[in-house]
């Protein structure tokens, strides 16, 4: 993969470059609105059901609201889309 994004002039980056813009999303985190909250609120309980297909499903919304989130075990780490 590296070895594509440099022929073709993209940058690469060993790590993820956005990793410090990450913070951990807990039920009194308004940052990303509410819409982004509820999603982020249901999402969490399908992670602790183990429902996979779920929390990638709400994964996909939160993108499209302009919301990163990565899991480390229950936890979500969000952050938001720079354009």
């Amino acid at each position: 993969m590296r070895e594509i994004f440099l022929y073709h002039h993209y940058p690469w980056s060993e790590q993820d470059p956005y990793k410090d813009e990450f913070n951990l999303w807990n039920l009194d985190d308004h940052a990303c609105g509410e819409n982004a909250n509820s999603i982020l609120y249901e999402r969490r309980n399908a992670i602790r059901e183990g429902d996979k297909k779920k929390a990638t499903n709400l994964k996909m919304d939160l993108r499209e609201l302009g919301i990163v989130v990565k899991n480390q075990g229950e936890d979500q780490y969000v952050r938001k889309i720079k354009y």
